[in-house]
């Protein structure tokens, strides 16, 4: 069994079970495989993603595996492969998976630490999933729900952004809600072994606090019930309280936490 590790906001000395761990573990490899990097390399139980610097989560090193007694060596050759790739050195670190002693060794080195992130999750039988107070518009068309997800969140497009949602092997749920036939919010859900990850939720802020949040959540569960899901999770930063509240209401549960280490970024020395 795995050691139980420190996280920096994580309450003391919680002792993990066997069978914790097991769904910690069942958790977030699914949850990696719903997020895919579009370059991945498994070297020895770390996982170094890369994904053109589109999100932290596809362009980091996720420990899963205790490390050797080289680790700083190791640690140094991960920040070398990074910084060819023109992209800062970043460690994700999930509680309780995290390798002894490897936040404490990136902190000596510099690296900050950046958005605490509660993962939650609960059997889709233990949640409370009534019908959708707001019809929900389903698509099959990743470009069109990219579009809408630019004009609900404002952010820009990304082709990333697109190449990530194509790499999913998963069942891939996408939903908006409209308003006289425009997007004013969206979100997806990613299906596969029984498991249904919730990502990308954005609402307009002009309709924010009017339960589209809620009624997008709601309704992709229940698409995902339908396909054979059996237990939910989704990602929120730990500062994110109206969304921790939403998902909480729904009977979401804190199943257990990570954090990023972000290294100085140093870039690379292309003289010959």
């Amino acid at each position: 069994m795995l050691a139980c590790s420190r996280c920096p906001n994580e309450r003391p000395c919680r002792i993990w079970k066997v069978a914790d761990l097991r769904i910690v573990r069942q958790v977030e490899l699914a949850a990696l495989r719903a997020w895919p990097a579009l370059e991945q390399w498994d070297d020895d139980g770390w996982l170094l993603r890369f994904a053109e610097g589109y999100t932290k989560r596809a362009n980091s090193v996720t420990p899963l595996q205790p490390c050797s007694d080289a680790m700083a060596d190791r640690v140094a050759q991960c920040e070398a492969l990074y910084r060819q790739r023109g992209l800062p050195p970043i460690f994700r670190l999930v509680a309780p998976l995290v390798p002894a002693e490897l936040d404490a060794h990136l902190e000596r080195r510099g690296y900050a630490l950046v958005d605490p992130t509660l993962v939650l999750s609960a059997p889709l039988h233990a949640l409370s999933l009534p019908a959708p107070s707001f019809p929900l518009h389903s698509m099959d068309d990743i470009d069109a729900w990219l579009r809408a997800h630019k004009a609900v969140s404002g952010t820009a497009l990304q082709a990333t952004h697109g190449r990530i949602l194509a790499a999913i092997e998963g069942r891939l749920l996408l939903a908006t809600v409209q308003e006289e036939g425009e997007p004013v919010a969206c979100a997806l859900a990613v299906v596969e072994n029984g498991l249904v990850g919730l990502f990308d939720l954005a609402v307009a802020p002009a309709w924010r606090r009017q339960g589209l949040g809620r009624a997008l959540m709601i309704g992709l569960l229940h698409g995902a019930h339908d396909v054979g899901a059996q237990r939910a999770y989704l990602q929120v930063v730990e500062g994110n309280g109206p969304a921790r509240e939403l998902y909480q209401a729904l009977g979401m549960r804190e199943l257990y936490r990570y954090w990023y280490r972000v290294g100085p970024f140093q870039a690379p020395n292309l003289t010959a």
